[in-house]
């Protein structure tokens, strides 16, 4: 799909994020938990012993894409979704384009405890598709805070779902120390 489908993403500012999903990154576990203890949900920050500080809108722009500006939705499983409009002809202009943001929107950015498509994410994926102009950095960064407050209650559970690697990647940025 990228070669269709490149520019659109580029224009979106999430050509960075999905080329990003399909690489195998090796969750850094040590690093993750140990970060994790520091997190406060209170203030949605990283409490570090230099202050507190948290991934932001503009750390997601630099590292992502993400579009920092622009306008700001039934379930089914991840199988059973692929396999009901694969080789299907679909009713809409740029169906199978919509198909796979779905797809990808509910598998790495906005995935649910069930592992199932839901379709609250069908309007974004239509936008993303007609080149309306999305802030998609706000919508990750809800989504990144989410997990991390879901990852952190008690004890610290690195198997959530929801975009933690874009943490790992964050704090491998901030601190280039802590690359491997």
């Amino acid at each position: 799909m990228e070669p269709l489908y490149k520019d659109c993403w580029y224009d979106n500012g999430i050509y960075h994020a999905i080329t990003c999903s399909t690489l195998q990154l090796q969750a850094d576990s040590p690093l993750l938990g140990s970060s994790l203890a520091f997190w406060n949900s209170a203030s949605n920050t990283f409490d570090f012993g230099v202050g507190p500080m948290s991934i932001s809108i503009l750390n997601l722009a630099m590292i992502f894409g993400f579009r920092l500006s622009g306008l700001i939705g039934f379930t089914q499983a991840f199988g059973a979704f692929m396999g009901a409009f694969m080789n299907r002809a679909v009713d809409y202009p740029h169906g199978e384009h919509i198909m796979f943001l779905m797809y990808w929107l509910n598998r790495f950015i906005f995935p649910s405890a069930s592992n199932c498509i839901t379709m609250e994410w069908l309007h974004l994926a239509k936008s993303l598709v007609s080149y309306r102009d999305i802030a998609t950095g706000p919508l990750i960064l809800g989504s990144i805070y989410r997990a991390l407050r879901e990852a952190t209650i008690v004890p610290i559970n690195l198997n959530v779902k929801g975009p933690l690697c874009m943490v790992q990647i964050w704090l491998q940025w901030t601190f280039p120390e802590l690359r491997d």
